[in-house]
């Protein structure tokens, strides 16, 4: 049996949905982007305790060096929140940005995937 496309995963619209979809895309273009390998999803919702210091934390990390960046940080949200960060990831954002690493956010898997693409196609830092 085939595993389901982004578009089969996302279907539902949720937030969760659109950020499988793209660790599924990721997966499946490893082969493209060997890069993909490292991308990873930092867990910041739910019950963490009174003494979590993830609050903020931009929910996609891809740890690689590109267009004069050290890696780049991305929240995917929910369809039609873009934009709608919270206080706490608006100063994570500025403060990725003070520290030279890109740091987006967007509202859906396929633009995520530009995103994603957009920033791999950059010249490797200090290369």
């Amino acid at each position: 049996m085939a595993l389901p496309s982004p578009e089969q995963l996302a279907n539902c619209d949720s937030e969760h949905a659109h950020q499988v979809a793209v660790f599924s895309w990721a997966a499946k273009n490893e082969c493209r982007y060997p890069e993909l390998r490292w991308l990873h999803a930092i867990p910041n919702g739910g019950a963490r305790g009174d003494d979590a210091h993830s609050s903020g934390i931009l929910y996609i990390c891809l740890p690689v060096a590109r267009g004069g960046f050290f890696g780049f940080y991305l929240e995917l949200k929910k369809p039609g929140r873009q934009g709608k960060l919270s206080k706490e990831q608006k100063a994570f954002t500025a403060f990725l940005k003070s520290e030279n690493y890109a740091a987006m956010d967007c509202a859906h898997w396929k633009t995520a995937i530009e995103y994603i693409e957009w920033y791999l196609q950059q010249p490797k830092t200090g290369a």
